[in-house]
């Protein structure tokens, strides 16, 4: 029994003293590389929050910027998100540069996965990039009133967004219409000019005074309250229809004031035809009825 008892003792011993020899050894296998995780570590912290402060920094100055130059809240809004967008993926990049974690697999797969939401979703892309083409190139802003020549709507501009722009209707409808049906058709903004030509075109019976008729519409159009004072009255004959002389009145008014002048213009000048004995011609058939002796 002794000399089992001696021989656990020896072999205990001899456990204990391979245990620590391996823990010391694993110890300074493990301190060396857990020091220098624990730096990096430090270091994508102190990077982290600088990062994000000079990206604070930046997008304010940017956003002041644009503020000084009287840009829509859309468009800083717009940039700011790009900006700040951008800044935070170098940021990413630089963090896990510093980890040494490989990019090349995370690109590899950033690109597929962007590719196939990209052909998924072909048409919100589209309105997208209109948005921005419209907010940046500015071919209508809030308030104009505009026509879109595909499908002939019209309205004044009421709220432009990333992927849709609303009308507002003369009849008070909202008229929604997506940003790339505004970027890749033809549309006629109204509003982009401050002054507007302003033209009649009126038919007197071939028994009328011409002479008579064209200086009163003359003097109608010279007196409009709105006219562009230095702009030139044109008035002269237009055409010789089977019923009519159509007279040609033109002058520029103030756009703001266009649909005032020509609803007053038209009525005005059916009045003083009237009390000058000058006929507007309309549609009329003369019936003769013959009776037999």
């Amino acid at each position: 029994m002794y000399k089992i008892g001696l021989l656990a003792a020896t072999s205990s011993t001899s456990i204990s003293e391979i245990d620590g020899e391996q823990v010391e050894s694993w110890f300074h296998q493990i301190a060396p590389n857990a020091a220098q995780l624990l730096i990096r570590i430090l270091i994508v912290l102190a990077v982290w929050f600088v990062g994000r402060k000079v990206i604070h920094l930046l997008t304010g100055w940017v956003n002041r910027m644009l503020s000084s130059r009287n840009t829509s809240d859309t468009v800083i809004r717009l940039t700011n998100g790009v900006i700040r967008t951008g800044l935070y993926i170098v940021l990413i990049s630089t963090l896990a540069q510093v980890l040494e974690i490989p990019l090349t697999s995370f690109f590899a797969l950033f690109g597929t996965a962007a590719l196939a939401v990209g052909l998924a979703l072909q048409e919100f892309l589209k309105n997208l990039a209109g948005g921005v083409l419209i907010l940046v190139l500015q071919p209508f802003k809030l308030g104009d009133y505009i026509i879109e020549d595909n499908n002939k709507n019209e309205g004044t501009v009421s709220a432009i967004s990333l992927f849709y722009t609303k009308l507002l209707t003369v009849d008070n409808r909202t008229i929604v219409i997506p940003n790339s049906s505004l970027t890749n058709n033809s549309l006629t903004n109204v509003s982009a000019q401050d002054k507007r030509l302003l033209e009649l075109k009126i038919g007197i019976s071939y028994e009328s005074d011409l002479k008579k008729a064209k200086q009163i519409m003359e003097d109608l159009l010279v007196n409009l309250e709105n006219r562009v004072a230095g702009e030139e009255v044109t008035v002269a004959v237009a055409s010789l229809e089977e019923s009519a002389v159509v007279i040609m009145g033109r002058c520029m008014v103030n756009a703001e004031f266009y649909w005032k002048e020509r609803w007053y213009a038209t009525e005005e000048i059916k009045l003083r035809y009237d009390q000058n004995g000058i006929e507007i011609p309309y549609n009329k058939m003369d019936i003769t009825v013959r009776q037999k002796s």
